[in-house]
């Protein structure tokens, strides 16, 4: 099967990007030819011991004026120019595969031209349907600029919804990490999800070297060490467990923090943690080591005595289940589409977001209670060893591809048949 994969970037480490980089390389494993196309590819940025045995194109253009408008004519152009690219009859393709707004556009005006089948990888919702992200970007034009800022308010509360949605009539199929973006597709789009919950390197996570990475950091081994992992932005809610921080440190544990994470994502967020570092006088407690390379996390994840995952409106959670592969009890927010996987006391500490008392006292109840945090362990880990692998999501992934493949082939067949047949 040839397999076309689109995705906007791939210019950091992010769990979507590893995602995308997994499934292309479980594909290409299982003897699939895939080719994923991206508007932009920092080789060395974005996981460069997968991605450097894949064959990935960047699509050049000039990107022009950054607003709603132009993204739709932007798309229609990377339509173009990957069509242009994929149209020889060696290269057409059986199936496409979008990752992330707004490449779900490029996919169907792509299909409109070579007429296959489009699954849509929905990680996220475009901003458009998610009013905590939607009322953010109309109100970042700011009161001085009131006429932009109603433009901007139509874009998003009325013309991108009714686009979207008349673009998605032409998708064949819309896959979801969980429950609660399956519930929200049928909201936004009048059209059924399928849930197929992402992948998991196991072994990787399970072998990191712990002293040589608490020594590189001073961390000493009497220092009960926290761990959070995942690009810097707002909604990891860092501070929450900054503020848990000092809680615990007033309460006299010997704890510190750690961070791991770049701020490609949302640039100046690590600014505006380490100013709220400083105001609540954690210098000394607070490490932003920013980030680190895909084969360091697994010694980060075993320097860590407990792993927080705090977020809000999170899609999934993977740094969370590696954490369990790295053998790591976890507190994480009920906020996040992998909780929902996770039973409280058993797999993991469950919380819920914007607490920082409460996820002060669940650290310190793990703390104080080591046969909690065996049990956390054991228990998490023999979950993602039986039910998460990037093996598994690649196979239901393939699942899909070919049921629909099987009926655009059906029907061609059927067309071929009809013509050869006398009248």
């Amino acid at each position: 099967m040839r397999i076309l994969i689109l995705h906007p970037k791939l210019a950091w480490e992010g769990g979507g990007d590893r995602q995308v980089l997994e499934l292309s390389s479980h594909l290409q494993k299982k003897g699939h030819k895939v080719i994923i196309f991206t508007t932009e590819y920092d080789y060395n940025r974005c996981f460069p011991e997968i991605s450097g045995k894949l064959d990935i194109r960047v699509v050049k253009f000039n990107e022009g004026r950054q607003n709603e408008i132009f993204d739709i004519l932007r798309a229609k152009k990377i339509a173009r120019i990957i069509y242009s690219m994929v149209s020889k009859d060696n290269e057409r393709p059986d199936i496409i595969n979008c990752h992330t707004s707004p490449m779900h556009w490029v996919a169907v005006y792509l299909k409109k031209r070579i007429n296959i089948p489009v699954v849509w990888m929905c990680n996220d919702l475009p901003p458009w349907f998610l009013p905590f992200l939607r009322d953010r970007i109309i109100l970042r034009q700011g009161i001085k600029k009131l006429m932009l800022t109603s433009c901007k308010r139509f874009m998003y509360k009325t013309f991108l919804p009714w686009y979207d949605r008349l673009l998605i009539k032409d998708i064949d199929r819309i896959v979801v990490l969980d429950r609660r973006n399956q519930f929200m597709i049928k909201n936004a789009y009048r059209k059924n999800a399928c849930i197929i919950r992402s992948g998991l390197d196991i072994d990787k996570f399970s072998q990191g070297n712990r002293e040589e990475t608490r020594k590189e950091h001073s961390i000493h081994s009497n220092v009960f060490l926290i761990l959070s992992v995942g690009l810097l932005s707002s909604h990891r809610r860092h501070e929450d467990v900054v503020m848990s921080l000092a809680l615990l440190t007033a309460k006299g544990y010997n704890v510190k923090f750690m961070v791991i994470g770049g701020d490609n994502l949302t640039p100046g967020y690590s600014e505006i943690l380490r100013n709220y570092v400083i105001a609540n006088g954690m210098q000394d407690k607070v490490l932003l080591v920013g980030s680190v390379p895909d084969s360091r996390l697994p010694d980060y994840f075993a320097a860590s005595d407990i792993f927080v995952y705090p977020h809000v409106n999170q899609t999934w959670g993977l740094a969370a289940l590696e954490a369990m592969a790295a053998k790591r009890p976890v507190v994480i927010s009920t906020d996040t589409g992998v909780s929902e996987l996770l039973v409280d006391y058993e797999t993991a500490l469950l919380v819920p977001p914007k607490d920082p008392e409460l996820l002060c006292n669940k650290i310190a109840e793990l703390i104080d209670n080591q046969k909690l945090r065996e049990k956390l362990v054991s228990k998490a880990y023999d979950f993602v060893l039986n039910n998460i692998s990037w093996d598994k999501y690649s196979k239901e992934i393939l699942d899909v591809f070919r049921l629909y493949c099987s009926d655009v082939n059906e029907s061609m067949s059927e067309m071929k048949l009809r013509e050869e047949t006398p009248k």
